[in-house]
């Protein structure tokens, strides 16, 4: 899920724009024409081509697909398809379908090599990059003149590969890297933090379905983005509004990429109309509250030209930019310009040849106390994509790669630097959504940043796929025994609670063969007791003990029988918690299915070779039938699932059990696929650091394990195989475990989900949660409950009204409401945003449908250069 301004505005489809075009690195796919002749190309794959003529990948990809399903051994649809998914920074898929083309040995495919390779380098296979970059030396042969370039960015892409190689081994210093947890990073895009208050609170850019402007991007799909304000309060972050109404910033428009002046009295912030159409606007706080933005003069944003992602000294006197205007050395190239008073900005001065690079330079940030510049760019030799470097010197001509952890296999930009924290985006693998924020401790390595990053042998890393952790800082384990004191004896195979300060359970599990149980990994700031499930008589009020800094005598917290002798320990070890992967399960049914079965053994396998974790497991239901029913067979489903879990050799200290019901829905109840999602066992990994490989995918209609293998990178085989199916057979809405791509537990392509939502994908609450659309949920005597994770601009969005429509009917002072609060709402009119191309139309009878002028409908579509097909989607708006 991306949006627009991630192309105009961070344009961090590094490998992809810099294949398409090596003057502007703007995003245009190569002709249609490439690798067949016109008069074999299907019809499918003409109308892909003119969507991926007009950047609109994710139809494009759809068109391919249909291409490809009518004639699978169609290699040109086979090499597009892989054009698009690297567009779309799908870049596992891209290389599948690379890997199909290079195999079948198709002439006339110029760049397949390079892009095999290139693809193969982002999702961090060095060794095997280097093979293709090497054959593609040898054999490229350039058909016009704007493709020689290609040699040399072959070349600088095995210089990459190779320094990849040699750091990748290296030891690193602990920079304590952490991904931050929701609700800052999401499943959309996150990026471009800046630091508002020291390291306690930030604004980002964000894409997330909740952002104002609110419309759909027809490039990558997610919405237009957003400011957001985050502040920490205790060890959690939470999204604020009352900060001197700062987001009234956002508009209809792409915002981002901004920052704050030393005395937080000003920021500097990107806001943009479209790809070419990015200015630099300033707000300024007077008497804790924000002005109007004002656009900076015409010396910064050129008429004509795209200015961005400004970077401010402490003082406020001179300004970094990224612009694409004349006079650069070609891409992005980053410029600066001198502040003459009151915003009265200087002529701006390119950095030159010694930091700018012909690709991308971008996202500069001046780290005033050691005189550093930071930026990102594709421009040098990279682990991969987009790469974080420092600059030094008088004139920054003293250029570094800052090598691992700050730089993976994919792209690494938007590098800050706070008191004592540093932060940065990142699409690595492993995150929570497309692009997310990171934070470490530089400061922990070295009070000098500069000799942290430019002593090489000090920061390279090992593993930069390795997953990062959402975390604590530190834990504690509950652990002991249940011991029945009239007989002196252990109580084995006996249910034990683990209770929090309010008397709520937060989880269960049983005592082995010796009366033994454990609670492993548990958040430190937290104070727990533990009792039997059932105890043989009225217990007294458990004991309360604060974990020590020591490990703490064990201490009798149940006076009646059976005892509970408990021990808690602290420790380093962060507390730790990942969703692995889901099991489901069929209607009123607690019996599992093949592809569950495959999943426990999964984690069995993974249990047995990772000491110190916990499997805890959470049990839910659809909304079919009452409440009472729904919780009984939750427990049994999440008995069944134990039952296996330990016939195949994992022991009772392993488990934890939580059963809900039919509460948290995972998605609506509104159709088949939904449902079927609803009907699942959840395993999160305890104190571990891994997530399964796999995914669900629930299909909508009958199909085969190749046409599902086809869209996930997948083989008919191994689709067949990580579900234990005996034959090619798929089922309407049978859950479908496929290759995860992210930290969605749920594959996109599970559309079923949106068709209650607008066409569009229902909104996203966490890592793990889709959460329940508004048909869903429907209005009872004209009022709406607040689910989990909603806001008000979600809510405003699910029923086509305004955030200000609803406060002011509900009297509301703020967007942030409790689950379960009642508010009343007026649905408004959307317009549709998008028309079909039926057989007989023409511009002017679709111009006239749609209410808009030939002119504008021709403009949006950039219709100038190629006509209408059947079949293809028109923007109306």
């Amino acid at each position: 899920m991306k949006k627009s301004i991630f192309c105009s505005l961070v344009l961090v489809m590094a490998s992809s724009l810099v294949i398409n075009t090596p003057v502007f690195a703007q995003k245009k796919a190569p002709s249609s024409s490439e690798g067949a002749a016109k008069s074999s190309i299907s019809t499918n794959a003409k109308i892909g081509d003119k969507y991926l003529e007009n950047g609109e990948y994710a139809n494009a990809v759809d068109y391919y697909l249909k291409a490809l399903r009518n004639k699978p051994s169609d290699m040109y649809a086979q090499y597009k398809l892989g054009v698009a998914y690297e567009n779309m920074l799908e870049y596992g898929k891209a290389e599948f379908a690379y890997q199909r083309v290079y195999q079948a040995r198709v002439k006339n495919q110029n760049l397949l090599t390079f892009r095999y390779g290139n693809m193969l380098k982002l999702n961090g296979k060095y060794d095997e990059a280097k093979k293709y970059f090497t054959e593609f030396l040898s054999t490229f042969k350039p058909e016009k003149p704007e493709e020689e370039f290609y040699s040399d960015l072959a070349r600088l892409e095995l210089k990459g590969c190779d320094l990849a190689i040699n750091e990748r081994d290296k030891k690193t210093p602990d920079f304590k890297l952490r991904l931050l947890p929701s609700p800052v990073n999401s499943l959309a895009s996150d990026y471009a933090p800046t630091i508002w208050e020291n390291d306690s609170a930030i604004v980002l850019t964000t894409a997330r379905p909740e952002a104002r402007g609110g419309s759909k991007d027809p490039v990558l799909g997610g919405s237009f983005s957003d400011l957001f304000y985050f502040k920490k309060a205790g060890k959690e972050w939470e999204r604020t509004f009352t900060e001197s109404a700062f987001e009234e910033i956002n508009s209809k428009l792409s915002e981002g990429a901004g920052v704050f002046t030393g005395d937080n009295k000003k920021f500097y912030y990107t806001s943009c109309a479209d790809e070419d159409q990015c200015q630099i606007f300033v707000m300024t706080l007077d008497e804790d509250f924000w002005g109007k933005p004002v656009l900076l003069n015409t010396n910064i944003n050129m008429p004509g030209f795209a200015s961005k992602q400004p970077s401010i000294t402490p003082k406020g006197d001179t300004m970094f930019f990224v612009s694409n205007r004349p006079g650069g050395l070609g891409g992005n190239d980053i410029w600066y310009s001198v502040n003459r008073g009151n915003d009265n900005w200087d002529v701006p001065v390119n950095l030159g040849e010694a930091l700018n690079t012909n690709q991308n330079d971008m996202s500069p940030f001046y780290y005033a106390p050691e005189k550093l510049l930071f930026f990102s760019t594709n421009g040098r030799e990279s682990f991969g994509g987009l790469d974080i470097y420092m600059a030094t010197g008088k004139d920054f001509d003293k250029v570094v790669n800052a090598g691992y952890p700050f730089n993976s296999s994919r792209d690494d930009f938007y590098f800050t630097v706070g008191k004592n924290y540093a932060y940065f985006s990142s699409n690595r693998e492993n995150g929570i959504g497309s692009d997310d924020i990171y934070s470490m401790r530089p400061f922990d390595v070295s009070p000098s940043l500069a000799k942290a990053i430019s002593d090489k042998e000090r920061i390279a890393s090992g593993k930069p796929e390795e997953p990062v952790k959402t975390e604590t800082d530190n834990s504690q384990d509950v652990t002991g025994k249940l011991v029945d004191t009239t007989k002196n004896a252990d109580v084995a195979n006996k249910v034990v609670e683990l209770v929090d300060e309010k008397g709520n359970t937060v989880k269960k599990t049983e005592t082995d063969e010796k009366g033994n149980f454990a609670f492993n990994n548990l958040p430190d700031n937290r104070n727990y007791k533990v009792k039997p499930a059932k105890p043989t008589k009225p217990a007294k009020p458990a004991k309360s003990t604060k974990p020590s800094k020591k490990n703490a005598k064990p201490v009798v917290e149940e006076e009646s029988e059976p005892a509970v002798v408990v021990n808690k320990t602290r420790s380093n070890k962060p507390s730790t918690r990942f969703n692995y992967e889901n099991i489901y399960f069929d209607f009123d049914s607690d019996k599992l299915r093949p592809e569950a079965e495959a999943t426990l053994k999964d984690i069995v396998a993974y249990s047995k070779n990772e000491s110190g974790i916990q499997v805890e497991m959470n049990s839910y239901t659809d909304g079919i039938g009452n409440s009472a029913y729904n919780k009984i067979l939750a427990e049994r489903r999440a008995a069944v699932a134990k039952e296996f879990l330990k016939a195949n050799g994992m022991e009772n200290a392993k488990f934890v059990v939580r059963n809900y019901g039919e509460r948290n829905f995972l998605a609506t109840n509104e159709n088949p696929a939904g449902r079927q999602l609803n009907r699942r066992v959840e395993f999160y990994i305890l104190g571990g650091h891994k997530v399964s490989g796999n995914m669900v995918y629930v299909p909508e209609t009958a199909t085969t394990a190749p046409s599902v293998g086809e869209q996930f990178g997948m083989s008919g085989d191994e689709v067949k195989q990580v579900n234990a199916l005996s034959s090619d057979a798929i089922a309407a809405f049978q859950p479908v475990r496929v290759k995860r791509t992210g930290a969605s537990v749920v594959a996109k392509q599970s559309i079923s989900l949106s068709k209650k939502a607008n066409d569009e994908f229902p909104e996203i609450a966490n890592a793990d949660r889709i959460s329940v659309n508004a048909t869903a949920m429907p209005m009872v005597n004209g009022e709406y409950e607040i689910r989990g994770g909603q806001t008000l601009f979600t809510v405003a969005k699910l029923f086509g009204t305004t955030v200000d429509a609803i406060k002011s009917q509900n009297n509301l002072s703020t967007e942030n409401l409790e689950p379960g609060t009642k508010i009343v709402i007026t649905a408004g009119a959307k317009k549709a945003s998008r028309y079909l191309v039926k057989k007989g139309d023409s511009l002017k009878s679709i111009a006239g449908k749609v209410g808009i002028s030939v002119d504008r409908l021709k403009e949006i579509n950039r219709l100038e250069f190629y006509t209408l097909m059947e079949g293809m989607q028109l923007r109306t708006r």
